[in-house]
């Protein structure tokens, strides 16, 4: 049986002769040897009872590093950090106010409208 988050991918041929070759992210374990999965991807032909093969890798991650901020220098697309990790332990958080820029003009000023805010009512 897969993790939850590991990928599936499903191959095959539908009724017409068609390849199919759909990846998907596992997000609930069923039982009996079924799980339920979002597909990444068009789902024509796919099949009831289609087997579907355990890549036991994480499907969905985000490109990360200080090139991702919108600078000059070329992004990276190696470095990349899977959307679904552990939470980071209590002695790792920041107890203090700070602004996070994304360069995304929208992003950052409704989230320091909210900072804003927040310090006003305390």
């Amino acid at each position: 049986m897969p993790n939850i988050y590991d990928t599936l991918v499903v191959k095959g041929r539908d009724t017409s002769g068609h390849t199919i070759n759909v990846i998907s992210e596992v997000q609930q374990l069923l039982g009996n040897n079924q799980v339920r999965a979002v597909a990444m991807c068009a789902t024509n032909g796919l099949m009831r009872g289609m087997d579907g093969i355990d890549t036991r890798a994480l499907l969905l991650s985000v490109l990360v590093g200080g090139a991702t901020l919108g600078g000059a220098t070329p992004v990276d697309i190696h470095a990349t950090s899977p959307i679904h990790k552990s939470t980071p332990s209590f002695t790792q958080l920041e107890t203090k106010l700070s602004i996070s820029e994304t360069k995304i003009k929208v992003i950052d000023l409704l989230a320091s409208d909210r900072r804003l805010t927040q310090m006003r009512l305390s």
